[in-house]
Parts: C-alpha cells; sequence; structure tokens
C-alpha cells in the first residue's frame, strides 16, 4: 500500500512536471459559491487578492442586495433590508473596504436611471468599511457610480456634473446631464476630477491601481455609455496627476475602454476593429503597454468579440469571448493565446463557466456561471492548480474548446440592459 501511494504521488510530480515543462494553462478547482438563500442569482465585481470577493445577489425579498463571499460564506451587507432600494458592491481591498452603488429613496428629478435598475431613483456612490455604508460626494448632478477600490482607500467612478446636454439621450435612455471621471479619497469627502480628453464634454473611471493611475473611457454624452456597458470612443489612461492619455484603438473610433490597470502599468480593454461595428460585435480585447502601445488579444477560435476584464500583477489577463449569437465564455489569455475557462476544469462541475471577471495575484479567478441543472445563475472562485502546493489535480478535465451554453432569454436581456433584477 506505501509503495502504490508512492507510485501514484511520483506520477503526480511528473505530470506536474511535464506539464510546467510544456508552458500548459493551469487547471482550477471550482467552487460554486452560490447565492443568498431563497434566491437563484448572484455576480461577483472584483476579487482581493486575500480571497474576499465582493458583488451581488437577489435577496428573497426581490431585491438586489450587496454581498461579499468569505471563505465559501456568503454575507448580506443589507441584511436588515433597505425599505425595498437595490445596491451592490463592485471593489473590494484587502483591508475589507469596499467600493458600492446604491438607489436612495428619491426619484431622479430628470427621471434619468443611472444604476440602470429600471427604477429611476438617484443613484449613490459609496464606500462600506467598518460595517457601515458612507455616501460620497458628487459633482453638482444627481448621481454618481463606482469602480474599483484600490489598497489606499482611493475609489474610481464617475458623477454627474450639473450640464444638461441633449445629446445624452441619444445613447443612454433618459440621460440628461454630462458625467465626469473621478477619485474619491483616501478621504471620505475627497473628490478629484479626472478630466476628458481634448474636444471630448464628458468621460469615465472604471479601475484605479495603486500608484493612483485610473483607466476608463473619454468621448461626448452622445457616443459614451455609462456602467454597466461602459464605453466611449477613446479609451484613457490617467496618469496619477490627473493627466489624460489617449490609448489608441484596434482600427476604430466607436467602443473604446481601459477596463483594468495593474501597477506596472499594463491597461486591458476592450477596442473596435472597424466603425460600423455595433456594441460587442468586431470588438477585441486588448493589452496596451507604454512600450509597445496596444496590442489585440483576439477571441476564442469562431468567436465574433472579446473583452479583457481584469489583470493582476503578473500580467495575468482574463475575460470573455463571444460567439455570433451573443453567448459569452470566460477566457483566460495563456502567453496572449486565449483559453477557453471550461476546457481546463474538471468534467464533472455542476457550474458551466460564463464569465471571468477578475484576477488576483495568486491567479484565483473570480466569475459567474450557469448551474447545470438548475439553470441558476451563481458567483464561483477558480483556484489554480500548479502542482506546488502539494494538492492532488483533478485528472478528468474537459478537452478541446467548449461549446457556449445558451443563455436564458431573461438572462441575455440582463445583460445587454446591466445589472438588474431577473425578469425585470
Amino acid at each position: 500500500m506505501r509503495f502504490r501511494a508512492s507510485f501514484v504521488s511520483f506520477l503526480l510530480v511528473s505530470l506536474c512536471a511535464v506539464l510546467q515543462a510544456q508552458n500548459k494553462p493551469p487547471r482550477y478547482v471550482v467552487k460554486d459559491l452560490g447565492a443568498l438563500p431563497g434566491s437563484s442569482f448572484s455576480q461577483p465585481g472584483q476579487l482581493s487578492n486575500n480571497g474576499i470577493i465582493a458583488g451581488l445577489s437577489i435577496a428573497p425579498d426581490g431585491y438586489q442586495h450587496p454581498v461579499v463571499w468569505l471563505d465559501n460564506h456568503i454575507i448580506d451587507l443589507d441584511w436588515l433590508g433597505d425599505r425595498g432600494l437595490n445596491a451592490q458592491a463592485f471593489g473590494i481591498d484587502s483591508l475589507g473596504r469596499l467600493s458600492l452603488q446604491k438607489e436612495s429613496a428619491s426619484y431622479d428629478p430628470n427621471g434619468e436611471d443611472f444604476c440602470a435598475y429600471g427604477t429611476h431613483r438617484v443613484c449613490t456612490a459609496a464606500i462600506w468599511q467598518r460595517g457601515k455604508f458612507i455616501n460620497l460626494p458628487a459633482l453638482g448632478g444627481n448621481n454618481s457610480t463606482v469602480g474599483n477600490v484600490n489598497s489606499f482607500g482611493q475609489i474610481a467612478g464617475l458623477a454627474e456634473t450639473e450640464i444638461m446636454d441633449e445629446a445624452c439621450g441619444s445613447l443612454i435612455p433618459a440621460q440628461k446631464l454630462r458625467f465626469q471621471g473621478v477619485i474619491w479619497g483616501p478621504a471620505h469627502r475627497e473628490i478629484r476630477r479626472l478630466p476628458p480628453l481634448r474636444n471630448d464634454t464628458v468621460s469615465l473611471a472604471l479601475w484605479i491601481n495603486d500608484q493612483g493611475d485610473a483607466v476608463g473611457s473619454s468621448g461626448r454624452c452622445g457616443n459614451t455609455a455609462i456602467p454597466p456597458l461602459a464605453f466611449g470612443p477613446r479609451a484613457v489612461l490617467w496618469d496619477r496627476d490627473g493627466a489624460p492619455h489617449d490609448l489608441g484603438n484596434l482600427g476604430a473610433s466607436v467602443i473604446n475602454a481601459g477596463l483594468g490597470i495593474n501597477n506596472r502599468e499594463q491597461v486591458v480593454g476592450a477596442s473596435s476593429l472597424q466603425n460600423n461595428s455595433t456594441p460587442f460585435y468586431k470588438t477585441h480585447g486588448f493589452l496596451w503597454t507604454r512600450e509597445r502601445g496596444m496590442a489585440d488579444l483576439g477571441t476564442l477560435p469562431g468567436d465574433a468579440a472579446s473583452g479583457a476584464l481584469g489583470i493582476n500583477e503578473e500580467g495575468e489577463i482574463v475575460g470573455i469571448s463571444i460567439d455570433p449569437s451573443g453567448n459569452p465564455r470566460p477566457v483566460y489569455w495563456h502567453k496572449g493565446v486565449p483559453v477557453d475557462l471550461n476546457t481546463q476544469i474538471s468534467s464533472d462541475s455542476t457550474i458551466y463557466l460564463v464569465w471571468a471577471q477578475a484576477i488576483n495575484n495568486h491567479g484565483e479567478i473570480a466569475g459567474w456561471g450557469v448551474d447545470k441543472a438548475t439553470g441558476d445563475v451563481h458567483t464561483y472562485l477558480a483556484i489554480p492548480n500548479r502542482c506546488s502546493d502539494g494538492t492532488i489535480p483533478p485528472v478528468n478535465f474537459n478537452a478541446g474548446v467548449s461549446t457556449p451554453a445558451p443563455l436564458p432569454e431573461h438572462i441575455r436581456r440582463f445583460l445587454q440592459r446591466g445589472y438588474r433584477k431577473p425578469g425585470s
């Protein structure tokens, strides 16, 4: 028996050595993190380096609640309920600070739907810290929302100004006011504007690194979309002093957005390849560096579009690849080559992975997928098994490129409109 165990260990070590020598992408153990009790829907926002995930779940009361997953446990940050109001967490740092958007009880005086919940209530950027929600200051308008929060408590986002612009409603239904990218913090009442590029009128910041560099988009109110479908005609990097820089594009000034940046100033995002492209089609994920500019990351074979959503300090990139029917698959770019994460997990996994949202410095990936038995949408955590921690990797892995799972129609509408209650 001891000989057999030693022989099996030898084979596993040998297998690990072969995989490492071949420079293969990592395989993953996937944890289905579920949703709040009585709920069938959850999605992640950001994943911290100590493995805590911030996101949202539809609660039994029918409204969207901000949640965190800690050691496989889901924690409702709005467990008392908030008088039937929606909220969600986008970012989290290793100290447990969360960046959130939350709607207020007041209806927007201009009839706007800035939070994209379909309720037309005022949307407020906030931070959750030490058990308290703290609203963040605005720029003279009514609404604001957030991106991530960095290790020093700075939050990227955007806020409305007081300037009315009739062009806004041509792209964003009911939108009346211009908006501008901002950085909040580290003090709670501190807000700093991130100006648009020259000749543009609006901007939005979606990510900030620990150096204070932020990325997002710049454009005019008629061609720039606020989150969750955040993009503008020009992708932007703001230096820590707030100076904006145009990151260029992959062929067209239609959809361009910087969606993530690490501390090495490597930027990921999405960019249009041609001028007649519609949202998500003929739009590819990119990697931008100061040395090489913008590089096309491509798509999975046969797909029509992709987006690079997250990057860690090692330069590992995750995101999505979308087929011609609009079905997304989660992607890990290994040495610049897109790999479907569904081919890197155990074949007996109970969840089909749909979206890869974030990757931390340990290579752990947070995203969401569909339960194969029930069709419920759940957050997952994919943990890489690089054969360096002494654990035994699964052996029955999927092979090749997986077939996208057709999404239920109410989920497809949810993705097209944004983070709203399914079926609304």
